[in-house]
């Protein structure tokens, strides 16, 4: 193998070994990508849809950046952040669903069902009217609304955060956690 090292992180399985009949074996250490898999398509979208609740439910994500817009421009960002967090629900759930467990497929399609129907409301969340001093458009956010849609489809992120718990991919079905060590994991790619 010449000089090529052998003690890189997710290498060891790629690198061929030598078997007593002088021939060379491949190795039976299949590569893993569940921790990516994991990391990748729930733990980062999660993330993204804390961030896009922000977003939708204050028009920015960092305080003061709300400043130097319109009160159009952050309605219309608030509206456009739900429909995101509604996408993003979407595609954790279509991401993850062949994992969950066959006693909770039921209630997984049914949440999924549920996250689905609910965009056929979106068109009520914004309305524009037309300013009766200036004569300008302006849109207006229907607040009560909105607040109904954003935290239906919270709960419905809240069900599916039980169902995939019950599937061992938030926290292993075991009764040691060690987050540190799932954490550096992580990180480091181990």
């Amino acid at each position: 193998m010449g000089n090529r090292p052998t003690n890189i992180k997710g290498v060891k399985g790629f690198q061929p070994k030598q078997v007593e009949d002088g021939g060379v074996h491949t190795g039976t250490e299949a590569w893993n990508i569940a921790q990516y898999y994991t990391g990748f398509s729930i733990a980062v979208p999660l993330r993204e849809l804390n961030e896009l609740e922000d977003i939708a439910r204050f028009g920015t994500l960092r305080m003061d950046d709300d400043i130097i817009m319109s009160d159009d421009r952050i309605e219309k960002r608030r509206a456009d952040a739900l429909q995101r967090y509604w996408n993003k629900l979407k595609q954790i759930i279509l991401d993850t669903i062949f994992k969950v467990k066959h006693k909770d497929k039921k209630e997984a399609q049914e949440i999924y069902d549920r996250v689905v129907d609910c965009a056929k409301y979106f068109d009520a969340l914004l309305e524009v009217r037309e300013d009766a001093i200036n004569h300008d458009d302006k849109i207006i956010l229907n607040e009560k609304f909105f607040a109904l849609i954003i935290d239906y489809l919270n709960a419905r992120k809240r069900e599916y955060l039980y169902v995939l718990d019950r599937t061992g991919l938030i926290f292993r079905e075991t009764d040691e956690v060690d987050l540190d060590k799932l954490s550096s994991d992580f990180v480091h790619g181990g």
